[in-house]
């Protein structure tokens, strides 16, 4: 059989299982082992960088799931205590438009919570509290869904790429993510309110009007966004929507760029900034760990490393909840039931991380082979030799996303992929990563696995095809404008 033809088989057999309908979580352990077995027989790895791969891919698992695990925690804490309820009913109280409403508490709360805690957090939250306040429960969904994508590219504590890119060059790679968005991301807002629109059939007039306080919207979280990436890709979405909701806020009372026609805007008599307490607290603590806290890059087998760092921002989430039992009262009594509750959750993704991960290294590894030919990624990558790989690139990203269900996977899966494609062809590395994870931002809108998670918070069943016809446009239209900026900047670096 072709080379090329058994080199690429863990990933067809992945995507059979999952058309199938197979949980990750079964679909990566026999995919792992089909791979182990083809690079023993056919490629005949060295023993020992077998053992390298599974090591490196456990280590880099339990990065990811101390993220999880500590994002979990943070959020289901808030709740116990009220926070997130009162944080809630304040975005609710800035205007009665429910147009205004639907930006507010989707790009700018679901961004927050994506930074905060991601992996289909957002739209569980976001869905529910548009039906509240008088959304139908589908539309409720699709928008939360179209939402969930800008600040997906930084995910929680920047977690697709700090975790999903570990081990490549990822200089750059933020910077230029968060460029291509300023522009690109721009028209999420407006995809939101067209959406609005188009469902509830009003006339077109009602989208014209939102087009200014839309693209104002977005230009709030996305230049804070596009700037916090020069500090680190934990902030971008964490930090972002924060100072984007603060000045949305003060300029909608303002009514700057509201509809002269809008004329119930609340006007809230005292701030309630305080709500936002645990979210100081725990950026204080990451911009301190950031810069304080040690690494230390440990040798697996010559040529394969980890990055062992006590910067783990599951360990900041950690820290702040026992900071905030001290000043928030009775609240040290959540806490055992939050982590009973989050370790009955954790098993599964824990591994499909890791042997999704492990099979990901395999292909990496088998370059160190005893027949001495190509390794099966770079079997793969060798026969891409086109010059416009940036035309897609970002599809392939939001592909891994929409098998996955998330970015941080889709980042594992094709990440070496696209890099090593890119090495070959010989265009910009950080550019073709910045693409793939922003191809996987948008493929959350479009992932089975979070139109099924989103539409259970809203007691909605068997409706994912009717969810998924009304975010694969908005989708398809991200994606173009994203791979275009992104062609038009690789004219200029």
């Amino acid at each position: 059989m072709n080379t090329v033809i058994i080199a690429i088989t863990p990933i067809i057999l992945l995507i059979i299982f999952l058309i199938l309908k197979k949980p990750l979580y079964i679909a990566a352990p026999i995919t792992f082992i089909y791979t182990l077995i083809i690079s023993t027989t056919h490629w005949l790895i060295k023993q020992e960088y077998v053992t390298a791969a599974i090591t490196k891919a456990l280590l880099i698992s339990i990065d990811i799931i101390l993220i999880i695990t500590g994002a979990i925690l943070f959020l289901e804490f808030l709740k116990k205590t009220g926070l997130i309820k009162k944080i809630e009913q304040q975005i609710t109280q800035i205007s009665t438009d429910k147009r205004i409403q639907a930006i507010i508490i989707i790009w700018f709360f679901g961004s927050f919570i994506e930074g905060t805690a991601g992996f289909g957090t957002p739209a569980a939250i976001t869905a529910p509290l548009l039906v509240a306040i008088g959304f139908p429960a589908i539309l409720a969904v699709t928008l939360a869904l179209i939402g969930n994508s800008t600040a997906v590219v930084f995910g929680a504590v920047g977690t697709p790429i700090r975790i999903g890119y570990s081990g490549l060059e990822t200089t750059f790679v933020a910077e230029t993510a968060g460029l291509i968005n300023l522009i690109a991301g721009l028209i999420i807002p407006v995809l939101i309110i067209a959406t609005i629109t188009y469902y509830e059939k009003q006339p077109i007039q009602k989208f014209k009007e939102m087009i200014p306080y839309a693209i104002w919207a977005g230009l709030c979280f996305l230049i804070p966004y596009y700037l916090l990436t020069y500090i680190g890709p934990e902030f971008p979405s964490l930090l972002g929507p924060i100072i984007g909701l603060i000045i949305i806020m003060y300029t909608t009372k303002k009514k700057l760029f509201v509809p002269k026609n809008v004329k119930n805007v609340i006007k809230e008599k005292k701030s309630q900034l305080k709500n936002l307490m645990p979210y100081a607290i725990l950026t204080t603590l990451l911009l301190l760990g950031k810069y304080v806290l040690p690494s230390k890059t440990i040798t697996i087998q010559p040529t394969v490393t980890h990055n062992l760092t006590l910067y783990n921002p599951g360990i900041i989430f950690i820290i702040t909840i026992l900071i905030l039992t001290t000043i928030i009262k009775n609240s040290y009594k959540h806490i055992k039931p939050i982590l009973k509750e989050t370790t009955k959750k954790l098993i599964n993704p824990f591994l499909t991380i890791l042997f999704i991960t492990a099979t990901i290294q395999i292909l990496i590894l088998t370059s160190f082979n005893n027949k001495n030919i190509p390794g099966m990624l770079t079997t793969i990558t060798q026969t891409i030799t086109t010059k416009n790989f940036l035309i897609i690139s970002p599809t392939i990203g939001a592909f891994g996303s929409f098998l996955s269900g998330s970015a941080t996977v889709s980042n594992i899966l094709f990440g070496a992929f696209q890099q090593e494609t890119a090495q070959i062809i010989g265009i910009s590395t950080f550019l073709v990563l910045a693409l793939q994870v922003i191809g996987a931002g948008i493929g959350n809108m479009i992932s089975l696995t979070n139109i099924i998670a989103a539409q259970t918070t809203v007691n909605l069943k068997n409706q994912e095809i009717k969810i998924l016809k009304k975010t694969i446009m908005p989708a398809i239209i991200y994606l173009i404008i994203a791979t275009i900026t992104g062609i038009l900047i690789s004219k200029i670096i």
